[in-house]
């Protein structure tokens, strides 16, 4: 007997691993409401699944539905409070809503259940970067780089990059410049800013060049004459 029921609940277990998989998938493609129904069904068959109230509270974001989104995301933690995505979850509601502090404070969580995080890391190094803590910031974006030494995101690269310029760091503000631009070349802002620091600071007659040829060329892709 008791194999029997170990048997169908192992059964339940699959059916909303299952049901998971499909709710993630219709949130991707922006169905929320047959998201949110798969998971409703979900929870029904178990009422303790974390992973089907986290996908509840990021539906809820999208439907702009931000108290709706937090009780989602506390019920998921009270279940699993090592579930690290639902702290960056939470995050993201609080810097919607401009409590930087209190995202601050989840990003924290997020780090301490998986120092390896690479979205926590980074949009911790942001808000910090944000409210003037370069030198924390330059920390945590140092972090992500350990993770994921080849990683291939000009947001990250041209964020890091502004910290470094602030902090003086110029040749290594510039290396992340030149990398936003090789993953994402047409990027204005990261074409602006390595055009103004070759201008500003290398003084060089190669440097002047390249600086005008990039500051061209952010002119053209946002549509201004030089």
């Amino acid at each position: 007997a008791l194999a029997e029921i170990d048997s169908l609940i192992a059964k339940d277990y699959r059916v909303v691993h299952e049901l998971e998989k499909k709710a993630l998938i219709l949130l991707l493609s922006d169905k929320i409401d047959s998201s949110l129904m798969v998971l409703e069904t979900a929870l029904v068959i178990n009422p303790n699944c974390a992973v089907a109230y986290d996908l509840i509270g990021v539906a809820n974001l999208k439907l702009q539905e931000p108290e709706d989104a937090l009780y989602a995301l506390n019920r998921a933690l009270e279940i699993d409070s090592h579930f690290v995505d639902v702290y960056n979850d939470l995050a993201g509601i609080f810097l919607k809503k401009g409590k930087l502090d209190r995202a601050v404070e989840q990003y924290r969580h997020a780090i301490e259940v998986n120092p390896n995080h690479i979205d926590a890391l980074f949009n911790l190094a942001n808000i910090l970067a944000a409210q003037g803590g370069f030198g924390e910031a330059v920390g945590y974006y140092r972090r992500v780089l350990q993770v994921a030494p080849h990683l291939d995101n000009a947001r990250f690269h041209h964020n890091f990059a502004g910290v470094l310029h602030k902090q003086g760091k110029i040749q290594e503000a510039i290396n992340h410049y030149r990398k936003a631009l090789k993953s994402e070349p047409d990027r204005p802002p990261s074409l602006n800013n390595l055009a103004w620091i070759l201008a500003t600071r290398q003084r060089n007659s190669p440097a002047i060049q390249e600086a005008v040829h990039l500051a061209e060329k952010a002119c053209e892709k946002t549509h201004y004459k030089v």
